[in-house]
């Protein structure tokens, strides 16, 4: 199929033909899916298939959840190849960091990321590892697993430093690959991760407001993140009793300590009918909120 496309940079010159590419386009595709975390079914949506037939093109006919797989996972393995040939002939180090994390149905996860200066001057940074941790979080398991991503896109001789946080396990992943590594400088090899440290400090600081801070905490977790819509119901009238919009409290991540002061600040500003709603339910006087919890609340939010 031949479309015509007008020359922007020319608007009053003659139309120029594109040709349209089928595997180009499901490359495209695929693309779209993966950034906008769309579902693998989207390209077969009833929906999806009478805009592009209506927009585009009479003939589409749609884009199964197996082809879509498919493509993803072969333009993950261009790119990775891609990445291969660029490391190899790239002539700096690399600076990596790792991530753990755990997805919403309960998976540990292990990201790798590689930093670097390009010929440019600019920094550049890729994801090069996205690992489902099928054992226990150990050192071991830790360093090993790193060292395979890094075998994989032959940078083990091209690595700075490694960032990780303090915890025990990964303390004994960077000793095992140290020996591996063979870095420039032990003494900078590890860098500690600040967001760690950061979310540590703050920790430590809050445990000042502990009783006052748990009590909040429990109250929102209580009123809006217990999947109880009778409760969330009950919220919105007092809401509107105290001329307030109705808006959730975030929940409180325990390893982002910005989280905890983003659902304060949210919290203070209902405190009101948080308050009404969480002690008309709450049978015990040393758990109910009152004035002074609030107090240091917005000493803390203030700080």
């Amino acid at each position: 199929m031949v479309q015509g496309e007008l020359n922007t940079s020319n608007p009053s010159g003659p139309l120029t033909h594109r040709t349209y590419n089928k595997d180009r386009d499901r490359e495209n595709f695929a693309k779209m899916v993966v950034v906008c975390g769309l579902p693998f079914s989207f390209g077969e949506h009833p929906g999806f298939i009478a805009y592009i037939r209506d927009t585009y093109n009479p003939s589409f006919k749609g884009l199964s959840r197996s082809m879509v797989k498919r493509d993803i996972f072969e333009f993950q393995e261009k790119h990775c190849q891609y990445l291969r040939a660029y490391f190899e002939i790239m002539d700096c180090r690399v600076a990596i960091t790792t991530d753990m994390g755990r997805s919403p149905n309960g998976f540990d996860y292990l990201t790798v990321t590689a930093h670097w200066t390009d010929y440019n001057w600019n920094l550049q940074k890729r994801i090069i590892g996205y690992k489902i941790c099928q054992k226990k979080k150990t050192g071991m398991y830790i360093a090993t697993t790193v060292l395979e991503i890094l075998d994989f896109f032959g940078l083990c001789d091209k690595v700075i430093s490694i960032t990780l946080d303090n915890a025990s396990a990964n303390l004994n992943a960077i000793n095992m690959l140290e020996t591996r590594l063979c870095p420039i400088s032990k003494y900078a090899f590890h860098v500690r991760c600040a967001a760690h440290i950061l979310n540590l400090v703050v920790s430590d600081g809050v445990k000042l407001f502990e009783n006052s801070c748990d009590k909040v905490d429990n109250a929102c977790f209580y009123i809006f993140h217990m999947n109880s819509s009778s409760r969330i119901n009950q919220f919105k009238e007092l809401c509107n009793a105290c001329k307030l919009p109705f808006r959730k409290v975030l929940k409180h991540v325990k390893t982002r300590w910005n989280s905890f002061y983003e659902m304060l600040e949210v919290a203070y500003t209902y405190k009101e009918p948080i308050t009404m709603q969480f002690n008309s339910h709450n049978a015990y006087p040393e758990f109910k909120l009152n004035d002074s919890d609030w107090d240091e609340v917005n000493e803390l939010r203030n700080f």
